[in-house]
């Protein structure tokens, strides 16, 4: 497929092109406010449904379970069928589960719902991706992306205080409906206005590329058979592993607890290191950009999350200088998406999609799955109540230093895309 339009087309549609991704990026932003949204109803979901703390935190990472699972098939799909069929089913599904969570008794059918989430919000990320290479220029990536994860955050943003505010007013069940109702609404526009290409207003996505078993297992080694791709994709793992596993879910208890507020006040600190990722993640993508540098920027910016951290979760510092911490943090952390930039340079155009899934995939495979569970555990068997979160909390220090090293392995691409190898 063509990675982007020509110039006379691009012109024509350049403001058209600013619309179709927008509307397109609601559904990601939708699915970081989904895939967050347990975090301010934890003590209701507990009570509510008769579970323990540990099983509320499975709730939340059951999402993850299948949108892990789905990135390599999503990034199959997307380039099989195009962004637009996917987009605007998933949303529909997603809003679809979301009411039957909001009407669940039994754990067992939340934690399904929140499964059926996951998997349909698989192919969001992925699919506004490719749908940036094809509606923009190529030096424009690293800032659109840095773009779709700021509506991301913002989504992520609106679960910790609009939906803190929503379940206090209205409790839990109706807050969640009310988000089913808005995925439903997402996928409507979706179907309106996001096509797949300019001047393509067919459902599915018109490729050369044909299904075989023999030439997506050769396109998947090629997407893993490169030390580089893993070395960036574990980096993006590890530094995103704080967003689910601390700004998604933990972060709001900590506040709660380090300060003694309630959970609006403790949402809305919260809420600064969502807003830090979602002003750096366009300013480091645009800053890599123009300095023609990615590593520089992953090596920096890993350092001063590491250092961010372990000042807020060890030191007693004022709320305002925490306030200000938390805001740096998300801002250093955000990082992460200037190794999605770098991966898609790193392998050929025949495979974007695919790459975009894998990568994705390993972003996601550490914070909520593992880090979200592990700190469930510590905190149910930490001994000293005074000092839980400081304790259980620590995995995520570990992951964020481990991200800092491996900064140093990861090889400069000066901003430049591999040639287009195609596949026989």
């Amino acid at each position: 497929m063509n990675a982007k339009p020509n110039s006379n087309s691009f012109s024509k549609t350049s403001s058209k092109s600013w619309w179709v991704w927008a509307i397109a990026a609601l559904f990601p932003m939708y699915q970081f406010m989904l895939q967050g949204s347990p975090s301010v109803m934890l003590p209701e979901l507990i009570h509510d449904l008769g579970i323990t703390l540990v099983e509320a935190s499975f709730i939340t990472t059951f999402f993850y379970y299948s949108y892990i699972i789905m990135q390599i098939p999503s990034g199959i799909l997307v380039d099989l069928f195009g962004p637009r069929i996917l987009l605007s089913v998933g949303s529909f599904l997603a809003g679809l589960a979301c009411i039957i969570f909001s009407s669940c008794k039994l754990l067992w059918i939340a934690e399904f719902s929140r499964l059926i989430m996951g998997f349909v919000c698989s192919v969001g990320i992925v699919s506004v991706f490719l749908l940036i290479t094809q509606w923009f220029e190529a030096k424009r990536f690293a800032l659109l992306v840095g773009l779709t994860e700021t509506l991301c955050m913002a989504g992520a943003a609106l679960s910790t205080v609009l939906l803190s505010v929503s379940v206090t007013w209205w409790g839990w069940r109706r807050a969640i409906f009310l988000c089913g109702l808005l995925g439903i609404f997402i996928s409507l526009l979706i179907v309106l206005i996001v096509h797949n290409k300019p001047g393509d207003s067919s459902w599915i996505l018109k490729t050369h590329d044909r299904f075989s078993i023999k030439s997506e297992i050769k396109k998947l080694r090629v997407v893993t058979g490169r030390f580089q791709v893993w070395v960036s994709g574990v980096y993006m793992g590890l530094a995103f592993s704080i967003i689910p596993a601390f700004f998604s879910l933990w972060g709001i208890p900590f506040f709660m607890h380090k300060y003694h507020l309630s959970s609006t006040q403790a949402a809305t600190i919260n809420a600064f290191g969502l807003v830090g990722v979602g002003i750096g993640g366009p300013f480091l993508g645009w800053l890599s950009d123009r300095i023609k540098r990615r590593k520089i920027i992953m090596n920096i910016s890993s350092f001063v999350t590491v250092v961010c951290f372990w000042i807020i979760l060890k030191i007693n510092t004022p709320i305002v200088l925490t306030v200000s911490l938390t805001f740096i943090l998300g801002f250093a952390c955000s990082s992460y998406v200037v190794a999605f930039a770098l991966i898609k340079e790193i392998l050929p155009q025949n495979v974007k999609g695919r790459a975009m899934g894998f990568a994705n995939m390993l972003c996601l495979a550490i914070g909520a799955p593992v880090l979200q569970p592990i700190i469930a555990m510590l905190i149910k068997h930490s001994k000293n109540s005074q000092s839980v979160f400081r304790f259980a909390l620590n995995p995520i220090t570990i992951a964020l230093a481990l991200s800092f090293i491996l900064t140093f392995f990861i090889k400069e691409t000066y901003c430049k895309d591999s040639s287009v190898i195609e596949s026989r």
